[in-house]
């Protein structure tokens, strides 16, 4: 849309029949989203609008230098090689938007990739957000590559090839070995409660220490299991499904989804276990799990 308004030649597809069959469809697609968000008190659009701009610890206003480093995480996370051209090529179209295939392609890709990295200066993001903007500017990339000489492509892929083997050998690095956190990391870039990577939980390992002595006896004689957070539910809830068909739940600051996956009210009465994580040492996970005995109340959101 943003295109046919400001391309003369389009402009008029707008009020075409076809357009307003496209938005009906659009519309009836969000239908489902919508209605269940009547039925929960709009629980993910208070989320998303307002809860991630609530003036927090974690929103703390627009900060320029935390956007460039979204912006930089950004380009590591497609690799340098063609993170950096990639968004060279769309800064340059920007000034020949007298092409109307450039000019198309910018509007598909760049209000997405632009839009969320400027997000990242006001609150959280991951680096995968911005990233189906870039898919549609790798196109401008490409047009860009086809007017390069051979020696020039030959010698971007053999570089690109070799960021992209010596990244992924340190990033290996520092999953297994915690190479870039503080203490104890060799670089001692980021402490351990700030690292990423310590969220990656192997199931299968996970598995076996809940199985071992009084964490088993405790997950079989609970009705219920909850965490301190939504993405811990799901790997405890793949750890624990040969163990126990008790369900898993997540009390958590961030509730959207999860806040609704079951009646509070329900569980009154009924045996629970607490699984929660603290960061411990450079690299490793301890698992605390507290039993709450029988649930007196029901609990309420947020946390």
């Amino acid at each position: 849309m943003g295109f046919c308004l400001t391309s003369a030649r389009h402009r008029r597809a707008l009020v075409s029949p076809w357009t307003g069959v496209a938005l009906t469809l659009f519309a009836l697609t969000l239908m489902p989203l919508v209605y269940w968000n009547t039925q929960h008190d709009w629980l993910s659009f208070g989320f998303h609008l307002s809860s991630r701009f609530d003036g927090g610890s974690s929103s703390p206003g627009f900060n320029p230098l935390t956007m460039v480093g979204v912006w930089l995480v950004g380009v590591a996370y497609l690799f340098p090689s063609l993170g950096f051209p990639l968004w060279w090529v769309s800064g340059r179209s920007l000034w020949q938007l007298g092409d109307l295939r450039q000019r198309f392609v910018l509007w598909l890709g760049l209000p997405i990739a632009a839009g969320f990295t400027l997000l990242g200066g006001m609150t959280h993001i991951y680096p995968a957000w911005p990233a189906p903007g870039l898919w549609s500017l790798s196109l401008l990339l490409a047009l860009a590559v086809a007017s390069w000489s051979p020696s020039t492509i030959r010698r971007w892929l053999l570089s690109s090839a070799l960021v992209m083997a010596t990244l992924l050998l340190f990033a290996l690095g520092h999953v297994a070995l915690g190479t870039l956190q503080q203490p104890g990391g060799m670089v001692q870039l980021m402490p351990p409660e700030t690292d990423p990577t310590t969220t990656m939980i192997d199931v299968v390992q996970l598995r076996r220490r809940l199985q071992a002595g009084v964490a088993a006896d405790a997950i079989a004689s609970a009705d219920f299991l909850v965490t301190n957070e939504f993405w811990l539910s799901g790997y405890i809830d793949m750890a624990v499904s040969s163990l126990t068909p008790a369900p898993v739940m997540a009390f958590t600051q961030d509730p959207r989804g999860h806040a609704v996956w079951f009646t509070p009210t329900d569980w009154v009465g009924y045996s629970g276990l607490f699984i929660a994580t603290q960061r411990a040492g450079a690299t490793t996970e301890t698992f605390y799990l507290y039993d709450v005995g029988k649930l007196i109340a029901p609990y309420q959101y947020p946390y």
